[in-house]
């Protein structure tokens, strides 16, 4: 119940402040060590299509207290903290830490003739925290200061069992994080596929919503919130709500009436949000079940939108998304 409840606040949250998101992203992004902010001075970090936050790689290391070294002839970049060594190679998701073979969701780059690599990733590989504040564009680092260092990883080795559920690929190691969740871009894979499968549509006179649920790999489950509103009425739908009126099955298949709608001019707006939750939530230490939310929002002013909204990053936009293929009323 909570889990749904949280979801529906949330998606009106993003629907009032999407324009303020927007114009957030011209904002410059910030990145702050201990404290301290980090000059730039004749390059600046972005977001990149992951919604990783790419970081020249010499001023990252500075920050940390790491050394770096650039390999030209290899295309690799190099930090090292007291006996830990990261090495990242432009273009790929392959990295190595501590002689360990893992994969990120993102890759270094070079631009403009300087290296970029992935705040993230080398802060994490020598165990500081990493935090995104999107109202702020700002990403805060917390070093250990402790003075032991542990390297955090951000995704688990090589290796797993790769399946196909509805024609999306999966594999289990590769495509999972290390709190055992759906990784961003494979989640963004599923929910599109979700969000295509529900549908607004008239069955014998009646408004109807209706949903068949793609499969999902074994672990994990839907969440789905629904919300439709009129001028004087509304009502919201999803699978932790048990009244007989407003509770969805989360797997197979549904069709549930809107009774309070008696003609389609009537209804104001639609609000979607899917997520995928991780069902063993034994690793989460904490974490949320998901790493990102699928919304979808047509506001009783015309205003649509429709994105990702992940853990950390910008929202993906969809701005080619179907709505008359969804909405049929």
């Amino acid at each position: 119940m909570k889990k749904i409840a949280l979801l529906l606040t949330l998606i009106f949250t993003f629907t009032l402040l999407s324009t303020s998101f927007a114009s957030a992203e011209d904002v410059t992004i910030r990145v702050v060590v201990n404290g301290r902010k980090i000059n730039f001075p004749d390059a600046q970090p972005f977001v990149d299509a992951q919604g990783r936050t790419q970081v020249p790689s010499r001023f990252i290391a500075e920050a940390l207290g790491a050394s770096t070294t650039w390999n030209a002839k290899e295309q690799k970049a190099s930090f090292e903290l007291e006996k830990n060594k990261l090495v990242l190679t432009i273009g790929q998701s392959k990295y190595q830490l501590n002689g360990g073979t893992y994969r990120m969701d993102t890759v270094a780059i070079v631009k403009n003739a300087r290296t970029y690599v992935p705040a993230r990733y080398v802060a994490r590989a020598f165990g500081a925290e990493v935090k995104w504040d999107k109202a702020v564009r700002t990403v805060y680092i917390q070093t250990n200061t402790t003075g032991e260092v542990t390297p955090a990883p951000e995704l688990v080795p090589e290796g797993g069992t790769t399946k196909k559920y509805g024609g999306i690929s999966f594999n289990d190691v590769t495509d999972v994080d290390q709190y055992g969740r759906i990784t961003q871009e494979k989640s963004i894979e599923f929910l599109q596929k979700l969000a295509s499968q529900i549908t607004f549509v008239k069955e014998n006179g009646k408004y109807v919503i209706k949903c068949t649920y793609p499969k999902l790999p074994s672990g994990y489950e839907w969440s789905v919130g629904i919300t439709v509103e009129t001028g004087v009425e509304g009502d919201n739908w999803s699978g932790d709500i048990w009244s007989k009126q407003s509770h969805i099955p989360l797997t197979g298949s549904f069709t549930r009436d809107v009774p309070f709608v008696k003609n389609a001019k009537d209804v104001e707006s639609y609000r979607l949000v899917l997520a995928i939750d991780v069902i063993d939530r034994s690793k989460l230490a904490g974490e949320q079940t998901y790493l990102g939310l699928f919304t979808v929002t047509k506001a009783s002013d015309g205003y649509k939108y429709v994105a990702f909204v992940p853990e950390i990053g910008p929202d993906q936009k969809f701005k080619d998304f179907n709505y008359s293929r969804m909405f049929q009323w």
